[in-house]
């Protein structure tokens, strides 16, 4: 069931709402979208099966605001086939996809379009927030990171992420649609975590511009009800396996376009020119993904199942089921640029060489904090 609004004005940003049982917060993000100082903006909410009134109450902020906008109703099939069948129904230049419990200040869309009008930039992100129930900031986006200088490489912009160095994040960044169509990309049907990791970045792998706007201006709701407080083990390792897709998808994409069936020993063959002006970048970050993100990532699983008392056998037996992972350890290296400290780094060898000592480290530390 669809039912909406045409606007009257030319649409240059569609917003894709999905929502899941979210009657308690959605209006306030809606009413952040139509307060914004853009006129000409489409709102999409999905309705991914909600079984409380999150349609009513959509319908209700909505209806009479005089913006253009659609809601759809659906079977519950999860938050990235909602956002795909949002993206789908879009009919803006730029599209940006919102939680429901997340919201904007009214200059946002504004100034993130401004940016990506005046730049060419495919990718516009800017500051963000996390923020309580009450609207008091939890983390601020400056204590952690930074914005660009300008107009940058999206694979220079991912190592940075990789680094932790900016936060491209879902609610705080617009894409150009017609790039996200170029490139086919989608979120992944299925993905129950970290799908907008995977989506954000195979993004920024392929843009050839991403530019910053440097101040916050979304905001983040961090409530202990939402789907990535409470994981169980198996779902730990999903954070794991999206970072393998990614590479999977980086290599491919490397191969596919380059003379060589390596994709870390290239010559450039079938892709235009801004694409081969973009390879060496690829490569860079598809060396950061394997040789510190993965390993990084590993690391950070087993220790916290480690201190959270799971079994060592349990743990073990989890390592030697998975190959990969044992394999992706042994490429760890240090990198100058991230300033690793040497106890992260030791943290990756000992999981490598030394699992049962790792396993067993973790845990007193993990005993310790809890006195």
């Amino acid at each position: 069931m669809i039912s909406g609004s045409d606007g009257r004005d030319q649409c240059l940003a569609s917003v894709v709402v999905p929502a899941y049982n979210g009657e308690d917060h959605i209006g306030r993000c809606l009413n952040s979208l139509c307060e914004q100082t853009l006129d000409g903006i489409e709102i999409i909410v999905v309705d991914d099966g909600s079984k409380d009134n999150t349609r009513q109450v959509a319908e209700s902020v909505l209806s009479s605001s005089g913006r253009s906008y659609k809601i759809v109703s659906q079977s519950n099939q999860g938050v990235s086939v909602a956002r795909n069948r949002g993206l789908e129904m879009s009919s803006g230049k730029y599209v940006l996809f919102l939680d429901c419990d997340d919201y904007l200040h009214p200059s946002c869309l504004s100034k993130v379009v401004d940016m990506a009008e005046s730049t060419g930039s495919e990718i516009v992100f800017c500051g963000y927030d996390y923020v309580s129930e009450t609207g008091e900031i939890v983390r601020a986006y400056t204590s952690r990171y930074r914005y660009l200088d300008g107009p940058t490489p999206g694979p220079e912009v991912l190592v940075s992420v990789f680094l932790e160095n900016v936060s491209v994040w879902t609610g705080n960044t617009i894409y150009r649609k017609g790039f996200l169509d170029k490139y086919n990309l989608r979120y992944t049907k299925g993905r129950i975590l970290a799908q907008d990791v995977e989506f954000e970045f195979k993004a920024l792998f392929h843009a050839r511009s991403v530019s910053s706007v440097n101040e916050v201006l979304s905001f983040y709701l961090q409530r202990p009800s939402s789907v990535t407080s409470t994981v169980s083990l198996p779902k730990r390792f999903i954070g794991i396996d999206v970072l393998f897709a990614v590479r999977e998808h980086f290599t491919q994409w490397i191969c596919q376009h380059t003379a060589s069936s390596s994709a870390l020993a290239y010559e450039v063959e079938d892709v235009s020119v801004g694409e081969a002006d973009l390879l060496p970048l690829q490569v860079q970050a598809l060396e950061y993904l394997d040789k510190y993100m993965i390993p990084l990532g590993l690391a950070g699983v087993f220790g916290s199942l480690s201190s959270e008392g799971y079994p060592k056998r349990e743990l073990k037996k989890i390592l030697e089921d998975r190959p990969e992972f044992v394999e992706a350890l042994g490429k760890f290296e240090r990198i100058p640029e991230a300033n690793l400290s040497f106890r992260r780094a030791l943290q990756v060898r000992l999981l490598q060489h030394f699992p049962y000592v790792y396993f067993i480290v973790c845990r007193i530390v993990g005993i310790i904090r809890g006195l």
